[in-house]
């Protein structure tokens, strides 16, 4: 009020979010296999009252990493075994929540779970296993059959092109 009796009034109307966002893990996929160094992480989150200012990414109990408001995060360098990545979502406000998931990296391409699913392995026990039964063919020690001495005629005795080898 001033020294002529005038009032004014002024009123600011304000809010308070104590809501935390929310926050889903979407892959890699819970408990999956991943056969490359670099794992994808994709994410969906939300917050209806004051939005998202940022998101931290941390694999096992490493540092936290922040990442801008995007919906993936791609880490890279991972080694093999047994993981666990935690994704926190940070609102306006500093509302925060977290959510993680486990999944293994196999990069060995030996093992059936790694990136050639064992494929490379198979083959070098089959050739192993053949040129073994070639050897104890050629001693004397396994007869082989029929089948063998026809397969033996196509493949084995002939040089490159079809032709006889000399």
């Amino acid at each position: 009020m001033d020294k002529a009796g005038n009032q004014a009034l002024q009123s600011i109307d304000f809010g308070v979010d104590v809501t935390s966002p929310s926050i889903v893990l979407l892959g890699p996929p819970e408990g999956s296999v991943v056969t490359s160094s670099s794992v994808e992480l994709t994410w969906t989150a939300g917050d209806s009252v004051s939005g998202i200012a940022y998101y931290e990414v941390r694999l096992d109990s490493g540092p936290w990493m922040r990442v801008e408001p995007v919906d993936s995060f791609v880490l890279t360098g991972v080694a093999d075994g047994s993981r666990r990545v935690t994704v926190r979502v940070v609102d306006l406000a500093g509302n925060g929540a977290e959510t993680s998931l486990a999944f293994r990296v196999n990069t060995n391409p030996l093992h059936p779970e790694g990136p050639a699913h064992g494929a490379l392995l198979y083959a070098l026990v089959t050739a192993g296993a053949l040129g073994l039964l070639v050897l104890l063919h050629r001693k004397g020690k396994v007869d082989l059959g029929k089948p063998w001495s026809r397969i033996k005629t196509l493949f084995l005795r002939r040089g490159p092109k079809g032709g006889k080898s000399s």
